[in-house]
């Protein structure tokens, strides 16, 4: 495994949260702040894709983060505690600093495949870069399921 950060982006600075420049923290904001950040970070989490048909809205896909410790009650609301991940892939390091201050069930939707291959070839990059061509072994996955699963027009 290759352990390169910042090989692809050079300019690249993972930041835990992002702060408006100037911003004034209250002590209850800082001291919240403070401890989360000092919790340890995951070393792995995984990436779960999945489909839901049309029903009252549009078919879309789910991409949830963490997905592997989040039981199937908490999918329920979106109609989705029944179904299960049609693909995985793990997370990259930047993903989990970005999402290491979540304390909640995590997602993004998407109703048309092409916003959704855009995403994640970003990620798929910080992933080739971290492990050889696992972003893009990933890509040709997530790319084969176009046609079997219809979102968008």
């Amino acid at each position: 495994m290759i352990n390169i950060i910042g090989e692809l982006y050079p300019n690249y600075i993972p930041t835990p949260v992002r702060i408006k420049k100037g911003y004034k923290w209250t002590s209850k904001e800082k001291e919240r702040y403070d401890y989360d950040n000092a919790r340890p970070r995951r070393k792995t989490g995984e990436v779960h894709y999945y489909f839901k048909p049309a029903g009252t809205y549009p078919a879309r896909i789910y991409v949830f983060m963490h997905g592997e410790m989040w039981p199937a009650r908490n999918r329920r609301t979106m109609g989705l505690a029944f179904s299960f991940p049609f693909l995985k892939r793990p997370m990259s390091k930047e993903e989990i600093e970005h999402h290491h201050f979540n304390n909640r069930l995590a997602y993004h939707q998407y109703e048309d495949w092409d916003k959704l291959l855009f995403a994640e070839q970003f990620e798929c990059d910080f992933l080739d870069v971290q492990s050889y061509w696992l972003g893009t072994r990933f890509m040709h996955q997530l790319k084969s399921f176009r046609k079997q699963f219809k979102i968008g027009v």
